[in-house]
């Protein structure tokens, strides 16, 4: 058995076993014999096809033909005989495997990501593009399952010297399944009948996971309403609920506290209400939480503005004593009680009340005058 690459010469010898001293000339004929190797246009013989063997044996040559045409593997087959009845040939045929010529391939880079739902385009190139046409196909190891990818097209895609470059689609199917770990691992490569040489690729399938986005307002008056739309972005490994909760939970009251996601059902409706009091009081912040026990859910925070529904701050009794000691010390001294069953006034203190302070009254002399006013803080202050 022999095997040659198109474009070589196989050389193979006739010898005798055991080895002797010959006492006259022995004659040998080589037959060639096509298979699917077919004379002379895939190969042909060197030489004479009679050999006349010396002690040593003889040695044929047979050239291998490169057709420059991508071809599958072919066979011919090489018989020897004699006329001689003193010489006994004891293996009177051999099989000669003539093999392609090597057909170089690429992918147009080394690596693609895709996530779960969308697609990505995979370009191959025939780099030593000969004459005729090679049909190749994009395999993906390992196979997965048809839940993980789809490849478009499926069959086999046709390249030629005229025209060297395909392009597959992959398609990263939602498989509604929760991996772990989140990316799975692939490797491209490339079938066909003909001799390859290809430089494999890496695919990586992202497992995607649900968004929720909040669209609404962010500001609420005591006593009134505002909507908030929650659309779950991604694709749907399942149907969820979603607990919507305040924190404070005494400023608004939402309704509903939960909502249903489906594949049919990507937005919902949810109504937040400032709850009325009779406490003048600062603005509150709240916090909106949106949770869910689904994995492949994220979780969402969402702060609203409480605003107090008479617009005044709480009333406050305000003593301010200001000395000026000398050009280069102030001692200010800024106390505040508050009127109401609990202090704020120090929170607004840290708001801007003591920007309001120094912007209100200059400090001039050794000493200013005593300052004290009772009443609501939106009120002018002089």
């Amino acid at each position: 058995m022999y095997s040659v690459v198109e474009g070589n010469k196989l050389t193979f010898e006739v010898v005798f076993e055991p080895p002797l001293t010959l006492v006259r000339e022995v004659e040998v004929t080589v037959t060639l014999i096509n298979g699917t190797a077919i004379a002379p246009g895939d190969y042909n013989m060197l030489g004479p096809m009679v050999l006349t063997l010396t002690d040593s044996g003889g040695t044929a040559m047979v050239n291998i033909v490169n057709d420059t045409l991508p071809e599958v593997d072919e066979m011919f087959e090489i018989m020897l005989s004699s006329n001689d009845p003193s010489v006994l040939i004891v293996e009177d045929t051999a099989t000669v495997t003539i093999n392609d010529s090597v057909l170089v391939f690429r992918f147009n880079q080394p690596a693609y990501t895709v996530n779960e739902g969308d697609s990505v385009p995979v370009m191959v190139t025939w780099v030593n593009p000969q004459m005729g046409e090679v049909e190749v196909r994009v395999t993906v190891t390992p196979s997965g399952t048809l839940d993980d990818y789809s490849i478009s097209p499926e069959g086999n895609i046709t390249l030629s010297r005229a025209s060297n470059t395909g392009v597959v689609v992959i398609t990263a199917l939602s498989d509604k399944m929760k991996e772990d770990p989140q990316d799975e691992d692939f490797i491209l490569s490339l079938e066909s009948k003909f001799r390859l040489s290809v430089s494999q690729a890496a695919l990586t399938i992202s497992d995607t996971t649900v968004t929720l986005n909040v669209v609404g307002g962010s500001e609420v008056t005591e006593g009134e309403n505002i909507t908030l739309n929650i659309t779950a972005v991604g694709p749907f490994v399942e149907n969820f609920m979603v607990n919507i909760q305040a924190d404070p939970a005494n400023e608004v009251m939402i309704s509903p506290t939960f909502v249903d996601f489906t594949s049919s059902t990507t937005q919902v409706s949810v109504t937040i209400g400032g709850i009325p009091d009779t406490e003048p009081e600062l603005t509150e912040m709240v916090t909106i939480s949106f949770t869910t026990t689904s994995a492949n859910v994220q979780a969402l925070e969402y702060t609203i503005t409480v605003i107090d529904a008479t617009g005044e701050g709480p009333t406050v009794l305000c003593v301010c004593v200001c000395v000026c000691v000398c050009p280069l010390l102030t001692c200010v001294l800024y106390v505040c009680f508050q009127a109401t069953t609990y202090c704020r006034c120090l929170q607004n203190y840290f708001r801007g009340g003591r920007e309001w302070f120094l912007e209100k009254y200059e400090l001039y002399g050794l000493f200013s005058p005593l300052v004290i006013h009772v009443g609501p803080q939106s009120q002018e202050w002089r």
